[in-house]
């Protein structure tokens, strides 16, 4: 049976991502757990960035426009995620 990493490993793996190539390599199962967390964590912040975008003052409606439909194809990845 497969165990579920603790609050405070995720924690830690989006703090410091794990890797296959340092001398010390993690547990097989936790990267697997571990791969479609941190690929949410980076598409959230990429969806966050162009929500900033979006909201900037000095952004026009080709700007706006473009975003939105980043932040529609991010939301969608999202949910696959999830």
């Amino acid at each position: 049976m497969r165990t579920l990493p603790t609050a405070t490993a995720i924690l830690a793996a989006l703090r410091s991502p794990p890797t296959t190539d340092g001398p010390k390599r993690p547990d097989p199962g936790q990267v697997e757990i571990m791969d479609p967390i941190l690929a949410l964590h980076a598409n959230n912040a990429q969806q966050w960035n162009r929500e900033d975008d979006a909201r900037r003052d000095a952004a026009d409606d080709a700007v706006v426009a473009a975003a939105k439909r980043d932040i529609a194809r991010l939301n969608r990845a999202r949910h696959g995620y999830i």
